[in-house]
């Protein structure tokens, strides 16, 4: 049987990849029809796809290099989250081809390092404690599948840019519910309570 300390753990977890999965739900799903309502002609589209995923063979090396060497990992998630949020407010306001692409990258950096960070982090508390990998990730796929789901009525309502500000306002919450995690030995302790 786990412990109440254990059960706050999983909740934790769950809650951040429940967080995690639906920023990315809301800005996959919907940020290419934003950028197509901004006029942006589906080979632009595709380039910006492109530098989301050449930036990540990029940073998630470099980013899990930090994420190794760190004996604060939370720190590293919970500053590639911040970044990821600040990153992520300024994509709407770039008309430029340069600016765009490069704030565009900015905000794929550390919005795609976040996830294997993320497993990284909470796989190290599964295999410590004994606990199932899959029953905290699990909640990711949920969050993605509320996001894709409801996301589009909130849009509809809220405007497309929204399809930015939205993961950008839920990474921040990843932030602070990651600094929530106090240290304690090699492993983060929830205050929950």
């Amino acid at each position: 049987m786990y412990t109440l300390e254990s059960r706050k753990i999983r909740f934790a977890f769950s809650t951040i990849y429940f967080l995690t999965y639906l920023a990315l739900g809301v800005y996959w799903t919907y940020g290419n029809i934003y950028f197509r309502e901004q006029g942006l002609s589906v080979s632009e589209i595709g380039v910006l796809n492109a530098v989301y995923f050449a930036v990540a063979v990029i940073g998630h090396p470099f980013l899990g290099f930090i994420y190794d060497r760190s004996s604060n990992k939370h720190v590293v998630i919970a500053c590639t989250s911040i970044l990821a949020a600040a990153s992520g407010f300024l994509v709407p306001f770039q008309s430029e081809p340069v600016g765009r692409i490069v704030v565009y990258a900015l905000f794929s950096l550390f919005l795609s390092s976040l996830m294997p960070l993320l497993d990284a982090w909470s796989l190290i508390w599964c295999r410590e404690g004994g606990h199932s990998f899959e029953t905290i990730r699990v909640w990711g796929s949920y969050g993605y599948l509320f996001s894709s789901v409801l996301g589009g009525l909130a849009l509809d309502r809220a405007g497309l840019v929204w399809a930015y500000y939205i993961p950008a306002l839920v990474l921040l919450g990843i932030c602070l519910s990651v600094f929530a995690f106090p240290r304690n030995g090699g492993l983060c302790i929830p205050i929950f309570g």
